[in-house]
């Protein structure tokens, strides 16, 4: 006869009359004479926990996340067209020794570290999921890339495209400087705008997408009125613009600034997608400026007369709807009678705002007729902003700090585990004895159903909490095993940093 046919052979009720249920099937808990040994087990039970946590904080979610925003679930198309497809990215303002100037070197390190990953992670995702056939950047590329002398910036510049790398078959357009690039208005310098334009390009210039003229228009020195060698490109340029034969009115126009468009704030509210309950603020300080003066406003868009303005500068999301010059033009035409405005989210978790984003812009002009003749302009306000040829959408990525307090969490709990074990040996083995008791008294249906269920019970209940509890304390081994986890915790953490 088997060994448990020999337990069980008194009878299911007449154990349960003993008071100690299958007492017989569970292993007693032991107690290590020198805590010495290698908790492997315990070690490997929190190394699974790490890395399931990591997986989901820098893998799924941020493809599901991104995957939310697919062009076919929002773009609505006829069948057959084949649009062009851009990614809006607003204000990366790459971390320096600027940002955080009270911080000391290690913890600017980390959060340099941290932030570039989770701009870069999303950059390789949202190109890998997405495909977008052009990057679209509003500026701010740099937190103090006013403030650099050349051999830094040159450092910073290779930094920047480490962290937003090349990607085969898109185009990235990055011309468009900020205020934290350059300087606003009349403390651009010129030496530094010829540093930013000589490596990222003409900020003022134009070309055709998707039947569709994306201008790009330096307003930041176009402000500026004291320096003409500053801002003689920019106003030559507006001044071109404003000619109705001029090549860039040959198709709808949208118009891309760093810096937001004057807008009367009481009348022109962002909508309830920004994230701020506050109007969105008109002021100027050092070397900033949240808007456009308005007479300047006046002139770009009635010379451009854009069908949509893509700006940055504010981080938080804003869509407004500007009123054009008399033209005679139905209220429903976009470019003739009014514009829209999207003040683009910053995309990077140190932008001061709770849920970064990048803006999503599709293109389709088939030129034969209208894209969407039935197309009714909706308010500003929706998710998805639409016009008869081209729809941008919102897309929000992952809360940036909500990975960061579930790392601390996993690390807190498994401290706290080996802390238990080896710091207070008495209390964990009486808590090891009740939760025996507590888990093995399940009243089975049949007596092979009580060996199966105590006997897998208890090989689980071992596995994951590993109670060979040491006699006495012993620090030691308990800072071992924590600084032994987390060293290996950070090497799993920088591999998922360095693998995308």
């Amino acid at each position: 006869m088997s060994k448990f046919r020999g337990v069980s052979s008194m009878g299911i009720g007449d154990a349960y009359q003993a008071g100690r249920p299958g007492a017989d099937l569970r292993p007693k808990p032991t107690r290590s004479a020198n805590g010495l040994r290698l908790r492997s087990r315990q070690f490997i039970t929190f190394l699974l926990l790490w890395l399931f946590v990591v997986q989901y904080f820098e893998r799924w979610q941020v493809s599901s996340m991104i995957r939310s925003c697919r062009w076919k679930d929002w773009e609505k198309w006829p069948s057959g067209a084949d649009p062009h497809h851009l990614v809006v990215i607003g204000d990366p303002q790459l971390v320096d020794n600027f940002s955080y100037p009270a911080r000391n070197r290690l913890l600017l390190y980390l959060t340099q570290r941290l932030s570039d990953n989770y701009l870069h992670r999303n950059h390789r995702l949202y190109h890998q999921i997405l495909q977008p056939d052009t990057a679209l950047f509003v500026g701010d590329l740099f937190d103090g890339g006013r403030e650099w002398t050349n051999p830094v910036w040159y450092g910073e510049y290779s930094r920047f495209h480490r962290v937003f790398d090349p990607i085969e078959s898109t185009r990235t357009l990055a011309q468009i400087p900020g205020n934290h690039d350059i300087g606003f208005g009349n403390g651009v310098q010129l030496s530094v705008l010829n540093r930013f334009r000589t490596f990222f390009g003409n900020p003022n210039d134009y070309l055709v997408l998707g039947n569709h003229t994306l201008v790009l228009l330096d307003t930041i020195s176009l402000s500026s009125t004291d320096h003409p060698e500053v801002n003689k490109d920019p106003t030559s340029f507006l001044a071109a613009l404003g000619h109705d034969d001029h090549p860039a009115k040959q198709y709808p126009r949208v118009l891309v600034s760093h810096v937001p468009l004057y807008r009367f704030t009481e009348s022109q509210t962002c909508g309830p997608l920004r994230e701020s309950k506050k109007r969105f603020p008109v002021m100027r300080g050092k070397q900033y400026q949240t808007v456009i003066e308005y007479e300047l406003s006046q002139r770009i868009l009635n010379s451009v007369k854009p069908k949509l303005v893509l700006s940055g500068d504010d981080h938080d999301y804003c869509h407004i709807r500007h009123p054009l010059a008399n033209t005679g033009a139905p209220r429903s035409v976009a470019g003739e009678a009014f514009t829209d405005e999207i003040t683009v989210k910053s995309s990077a978790m140190t932008g001061g705002i709770k849920k970064p984003a990048i803006q999503l812009l599709s293109l389709y002009n088939p030129l034969d007729g209208d894209a969407d003749p039935n197309l009714v302009v909706e308010e500003t306000g929706s998710l998805v902003v639409s016009h008869d040829t081209l729809r941008s959408r919102l897309c929000y990525l992952p809360d940036p700090y909500q990975s960061l307090r579930w790392y601390c969490f996993v690390i807190l709990l498994m401290s706290a585990s080996f802390v238990m074990v080896y710091i207070y040996p008495d209390t964990t083995a009486r808590l090891n004895s009740r939760l025996r008791d507590r888990l093995g008294v399940i009243k089975p249906l049949y007596e092979d159903d009580l060996v199966k269920r105590q006997s897998l019970k208890m090989s689980l209940m071992d596995f994951l909490l590993d109670w060979n509890v040491p006699e006495g304390r012993n620090w030691k081994m308990c800072v071992l095993h924590i600084a032994a986890s987390f060293a290996v915790y950070v090497c799993i953490l920088n591999r998922y940093h360095n693998s995308i």
